[in-house]
């Protein structure tokens, strides 16, 4: 990436103009737009104006050191963790306070618990291994209640096929894997 290219896109992440940018570096819109098209390069007083001005190094303007990905917060794994022990609290408050479908509550209890104690084992102890078994305990979960939903009802397993899909898919995005893997070792 050109430095021209690298200020665009840093400008632009900031949602400033050129217009903008020029007047809190008491500039013309014309030299930004040079700098921005590669047709001028910033003195160094300018670098470090530009670099203030997007919260980055002089080094990351310029693209002499790459810019990591920011470490993602433990928001999203809580946000799953919280949904998937809602979804086991009421499954079992079902279980409790009805007789009637007994053993679809028990099988789907079942089909959830795997992944919550891998959840729950995962909010504590944060590494490869641990991934690992999340994903494992959540197909294994999602597998059976597929199989326990096709001896019921064959009209309810696509439905239960996609849903069991997309909470694998959303499980191997990049920002829950961050939180289990070293920056160098997310796949």
């Amino acid at each position: 990436m050109t430095l021209g290219e690298n200020l665009q896109r840093l400008r632009r992440a900031k949602g400033l103009s050129q217009d903008e940018v020029a007047r809190s570096l008491y500039l013309s819109r014309q030299s930004v737009s040079k700098w921005e098209n590669d047709q001028a390069e910033p003195g160094v007083e300018n670098l470090k104006a530009l670099a203030r001005l997007y919260g980055v190094t002089v080094d990351a303007l310029v693209g002499a050191a790459e810019e990591k990905p920011p470490v993602p917060s433990d928001g999203a794994y809580l946000r799953l963790l919280k949904l998937r022990l809602a979804a086991l609290a009421v499954v079992v408050l079902c279980m409790i306070v009805s007789d009637k479908f007994y053993l679809e509550l028990q099988v789907l209890s079942g089909c959830l618990s795997p992944g919550a104690a891998a959840m729950l084992l995962g909010y504590w102890v944060r590494n490869k291994l641990t991934y690992g078994l999340l994903v494992c305990g959540e197909a294994f979960g999602v597998l059976i209640c597929v199989a326990f939903i096709a001896s019921v009802s064959m009209m309810m397993l696509p439905l239960a096929l996609v849903a069991g899909g997309c909470w694998i898919w959303r499980l191997s995005q990049t920002d829950i894997q961050r939180l289990f893997y070293k920056e160098d070792e997310i796949p």
